[in-house]
C-alpha cells in the first residue's frame, strides 16, 4: 500500500465531532476552522482526553497524523504542561459513518471489527484518483496518513469456497447457500414432506461464526466452514 501522488489518500478532521475535509495533512488551525461554522475562534484543542490537552492557536499549523480530533474552547489561562504520553484520538470514517479511537495503528481486521463490516464487502482506501487501495485483513492502516475508507462488493463470481458437510469436504460455487442446499450437499434428493433436518455451523462468518439453520434461511459462506445436518422422520 505504497502511496503516491495518484493514490494520495484523502484525509479528515473531526471538530467538535463534526467531520472536516483536508487538503492536505499539514494544515492551519484556521484553514480547519474556516471549513465549519466557527472561523472566529480562536483556536482548537488536540482531543487527548487528557486535563492537559494542547491548545493551539488559529495562525498555527499542525499534522493531523499526530491527531485528527480536536474541539473548541477557549485559551488556557497557562501554558499546558505535556499530555504526558496520552495518546491522542483519531477520527476514521468508513462510507462517510464515523468513528474514534486512540490507536492510531490499525489493521484491516481491527478496522473490519470497529466499524462490524460484513465479510460481503472489501475495505479500500479512499483516494484522491479512481486507484483505491484495497486493504487486506493483515494489512497496516496508519490513521494518521489514511483516515477516510470505503467498501465494495466482493466479486463472487468465479468462486469455488471449500466447505465440510458431515465430515465430507465439498465446495460451495455461491457467495450465500440457503438451508436446503446445504441439506441436499449432506442428504441427495433429500424428502422434505418426510424429514426433519437440522442443520447446524461453525467457523462461520465474522459476524456469526456458530449458529444453526430453519428452512428458508440462507448463511454467507467461508473457506473452511463447517456444516453438520442431521435427519429425523416426521411424527
Amino acid at each position: 500500500m505504497t502511496s503516491t501522488r495518484s493514490t494520495e489518500a484523502k484525509t479528515i478532521a473531526s471538530i467538535n465531532d463534526n467531520i472536516v475535509i483536508t487538503p492536505q495533512k499539514t494544515a492551519s488551525i484556521q484553514l480547519l476552522l474556516d471549513q465549519t461554522n466557527l472561523p472566529n475562534e480562536a483556536g482548537l484543542y488536540r482531543d487527548h482526553q487528557s486535563p492537559n490537552d494542547p491548545w493551539f492557536a488559529a495562525d498555527e499549523e499542525i499534522s493531523l497524523s499526530e491527531g485528527s480530533s480536536f474541539y473548541t474552547g477557549e485559551p488556557p489561562c497557562r501554558a499546558s504542561p505535556p499530555v504526558n504520553d496520552v495518546p491522542a484520538k483519531y477520527v476514521v470514517t468508513v462510507n462517510d459513518h464515523p468513528e474514534y479511537t486512540n490507536r492510531r495503528e490499525q489493521t484491516g481486521a481491527s478496522l473490519r471489527r470497529l466499524f462490524d463490516l460484513d465479510d460481503d464487502v472489501e475495505l479500500l482506501i479512499d483516494t484522491m484518483s479512481p486507484n483505491d487501495i484495497v486493504i487486506a485483513d493483515e494489512d497496516p492502516v496508519d490513521l494518521g496518513q489514511s483516515n477516510v475508507l470505503i467498501t465494495r462488493d466482493r466479486n463472487c463470481d468465479p468462486l469455488r469456497i471449500n466447505i465440510i458437510v458431515n465430515a465430507r469436504p465439498k465446495v460451495a460455487t455461491k457467495c450465500r447457500l440457503s438451508y436446503r442446499e446445504i441439506v441436499e450437499l449432506a442428504f441427495p434428493n433429500p424428502n422434505f414432506a418426510t424429514q426433519v433436518f437440522t442443520v447446524t455451523y461453525c467457523k462461520g462468518p465474522r459476524r456469526k461464526p456458530e449458529d444453526s439453520l430453519s428452512d428458508g434461511d440462507t448463511v454467507k459462506i467461508v473457506e473452511g466452514m463447517e456444516f453438520n445436518v442431521t435427519q429425523t422422520n416426521k411424527s
